[in-house]
This record gives structure tokens, C-alpha cells and sequence, in this order.
């Protein structure tokens, strides 16, 4: 049975139907010089063939011509905290309401969308956020970018735990860590993330000691393995521990040190693993 990934099965269905594109300027990032005058086949959603404007439009196809547009693989960001930043009020003015924050999410959502940012991957927000904008985006109240989140960032008790709102699920022990994984996709995460050390944004936290001991680690890249789900660890400390269990880095806090650019190279970001 095919592995239930939530932000596949919230994708929208593909439209159904023949387009015949031409006319356009065809980047498909490969390394390939910018490809002019051509024409691109799309059925049902999927791009099923790459041709020549000057050449025939297939039968049954809609022909549609884009005007010497650019047309391009969609872009990924693979780092970021979408989570509805509302701006700040002038001092006497009315205090945001709950819940207009899910509406400032919204609209960066159809921004990244309109600016070709076609994936995005949530590593930390606020609460059940970035699900809530998911679901709704299934529904059809707006369409925005495909969106995969880790849910909650798991961390150790620290300081960030107390600056970050509610970013972090703080677990303490391996069986705590084993459990906070269950957590996370019980409510609908992609991904597993872990702060493996402190955050360097934050006064009170070290970004360079592990701030897991071994079995806690241990335990968190084990759960979220055997239930098919991948992790991702941030921090600078400890990354060999946190890398062996097959998941990745998403910020190297300190890319001087050891293991920093260096161990990055040595232990998988040429097979996979994130920096940010």
C-alpha cells in the first residue's frame, strides 16, 4: 500500500483536458541553454510532451498561445515558518482578532503561488496553522502552493520553548520523544523536525552543544523511520549523531566548524540532506 503522504492526498485534482502551449521560452533546468519557440503538451495535468511551436497542435488540444513567456519547472522553497505574520498595530489602535493571522497565511500562500513558488516546506509555525491552510486549500477556498509541514518542531525543555509561541512540542526521554513524533503525524506532518541544539536566534540558547542525549535522538529518528516518515534535524551540534539516521540538516547555525561545511560535505548534503 502506497505510503499516505498528507500534502499528496490535499493536492487538488489536475484539470482535465488537452493544452497546447506555444509560443513560449522554455527553461527546464537541466543546465540547457533558455529554448525558444516552444511548445509544450499538457493532458490531464501532466506535461507529456516538448516540442517545436512551428509543429501541428495535436488533436483535440486547446491551442493557447503565451506571448514569448518564460515557462519554467515550479520553485521549491525548502526553509521557511509560514504562519500569518500580522502586522504590527499602532499603539491605541484595535488588537488583531483571533484568527486574522489564518488570513495573512492566506494571502502568502497565494503570493507564493503567484510568484512560481509552486512547494513550500513549513518547518515550524504556529499550532495547527499551516494544516488549517492546507485543508482549506483542498477544499477550494483558494489555491496557494502545495505545502508540507513537520507540524510541531520537536525540542528538548530550553529557553526556545518559551519564545517561540506554539512552534515547539517539548519532550524530555526517549519514550516523551517517542510519543511527540506520534504527535506530529497524528496531526498531519510530512516530516519529522528536531532541534538538535539551541537556537542561535535566541539569546538564552547555545547553537553549538547537542541539547538531545543519544537514546532521545535515537528515539525520535527510530519512531518517525518506522512509520515511514523522514527527519530533519537543525543546529550545528551533534549533526554526525543526528545525520546517521538518514535524515538531513535544515540550518548549519556555525558552517566554520567541523561539522559544519566540511561534515556537511562528508555526511550526505551531496545525497539529500538540507541546509538552510
Amino acid at each position: 500500500m502506497a505510503h499516505r503522504f498528507p500534502a499528496l492526498i490535499a493536492a487538488p485534482a489536475a484539470a482535465q483536458g488537452r493544452i497546447w502551449l506555444t509560443g513560449a521560452r522554455l527553461f527546464d533546468g537541466t543546465g540547457s541553454p533558455l529554448r525558444e519557440n516552444a511548445a509544450i503538451l499538457i493532458e490531464d495535468g501532466i506535461i507529456r510532451r516538448v516540442a517545436d511551436a512551428a509543429g501541428p497542435c495535436p488533436d483535440g488540444a486547446r491551442p493557447l498561445d503565451v506571448g514569448q513567456r518564460v515557462l519554467m519547472p515550479g520553485l521549491t522553497d525548502a526553509h521557511t515558518h509560514a504562519s500569518g505574520t500580522v502586522p504590527q498595530v499602532a499603539k491605541g489602535a484595535e488588537e488583531p482578532l483571533p484568527g486574522v493571522a489564518a488570513h495573512f497565511l492566506q494571502a502568502e500562500l497565494r503570493d507564493y503561488l503567484r510568484y512560481g513558488v509552486t512547494t513550500i516546506r513549513v518547518v515550524g509555525s504556529q499550532g495547527l496553522m499551516p494544516q488549517q491552510a492546507r485543508q482549506a486549500m483542498r477544499y477550494g477556498a483558494f489555491r496557494g502552493s502545495r505545502l508540507l509541514t513537520c507540524g510541531k518542531i520537536i525540542s528538548a525543555t530550553a529557553p526556545g520553548g518559551r519564545f517561540y509561541g506554539d512552534m515547539y512540542r517539548e519532550a524530555d526521554g526517549p519514550d516523551d520523544m517517542r510519543r511527540a513524533v506520534r504527535e506530529q503525524i497524528r496531526a498531519g506532518a510530512d516530516f519529522i523536525k528536531v532541534m538538535m541544539t539551541g537556537a542561535r536566534s535566541n539569546e538564552l540558547e547555545d547553537p553549538d552543544p547537542l541539547q538531545l542525549t543519544d537514546p532521545e535522538l535515537a528515539a525520535v529518528t527510530d519512531e518517525a523511520h518506522r512509520l515511514g516518515h523522514r527527519g530533519r534535524g537543525e543546529g550545528t551540534g551533534g549533526w554526525r549523531a543526528g545525520s546517521g539516521g538518514g535524515g538531513g540538516r535544515d540550518r548549519g547555525a556555525c558552517l566554520g566548524d567541523s561539522a559544519g561545511a566540511g561534515g556537511l560535505a562528508r555526511d550526505g548534503a551531496g545525497a539529500g540532506a538540507g541546509v538552510r
